[in-house]
């Protein structure tokens, strides 16, 4: 196993397969010798973007979560996972794996002024962006990992007020950082050292809205912008969808 590396995970449409293509060619650009892997269908994989990456895995679920089936199954013994709708700006970026730490995994912090409302229950909200996520490959890390993709099948397809879930805000049922944060929150689990990036580690997950011109915006202005993100417009998404029902309950497997 490799020590460091950078996952992306491509599923569903062309649009994210070239969006993560484009991310790890800004990844090169800033550190050539990182070591880069791609989870992706072997229908969007194009020959000639295999020698981009060091590894190339095929094969993966056709849903839209397929990013924690591919997280799980990371050759690295450290991984920043990086959505596919980022850029890399910042030679800074081969530093990351340095504030992982003792720690097991750890998230970037939801902004909520470019958020909607994370409201859990009364005492909790979400705080863990699920956009970028610097992880180790223990093998505790790697169940939680694992259930995390398949209790998120469970959230998505149940009755809420029926289920497990069911003390908490309906509003919860389409967030996989809900999902993550309810892992969290039981014994199996106790021992796994979770955290934030240090200040939020905003830098590491620039929300292309803090670009705005607003007030509450201010403070990340001189930010340095390690990773960037954007998000890809629906309609280029859904145009190149590769598959004819994306996401339905029958091809979470």
């Amino acid at each position: 196993m490799n020590k460091f590396g950078y996952v992306y995970v491509a599923s569903l449409s062309g649009a994210y397969y070239k969006a993560a293509v484009d991310s790890a060619i800004s990844l090169r650009d800033y550190y050539p010798e990182a070591d880069i892997t791609i989870f992706t269908h072997e229908k969007l994989l194009k020959e000639s973007d295999k020698n981009l990456f060091n590894k190339v895995f095929t094969g993966i679920p056709t849903h839209s979560r397929a990013k924690m089936w591919g997280m799980s199954r990371s050759p690295y013994s450290k991984t920043l996972y990086l959505d596919c709708d980022t850029e890399i700006r910042s030679e800074n970026i081969k530093n990351v794996f340095d504030i992982l730490e003792d720690r097991d995994i750890m998230f970037t912090k939801i902004i909520p002024h470019v958020s909607k409302n994370r409201i859990i229950d009364s005492s909790n909200q979400l705080e863990y962006h699920g956009g970028i996520i610097l992880y180790n490959s223990e093998k505790l890390t790697l169940e939680l990992i694992n259930e995390w993709y398949s209790l998120y099948t469970e959230q998505r397809t149940c009755d809420w007020k029926n289920s497990r879930f069911s003390e908490y805000h309906p509003g919860m049922q389409r967030w996989d950082q809900f999902t993550i944060w309810y892992l969290l929150q039981q014994e199996k689990y106790k021992s796994i050292k979770h955290s934030l990036f240090p200040n939020g580690g905003h830098e590491y997950n620039y929300i292309y809205l803090l670009e705005d011109d607003k007030p509450d915006n201010l403070p990340y202005r001189d930010l340095e912008q390690i990773i960037y993100h954007y998000t890809i417009p629906a309609s280029r998404v859904n145009e190149s969808y590769i598959f004819p029902t994306p996401g339905s309950t029958s091809d979470f497997n």
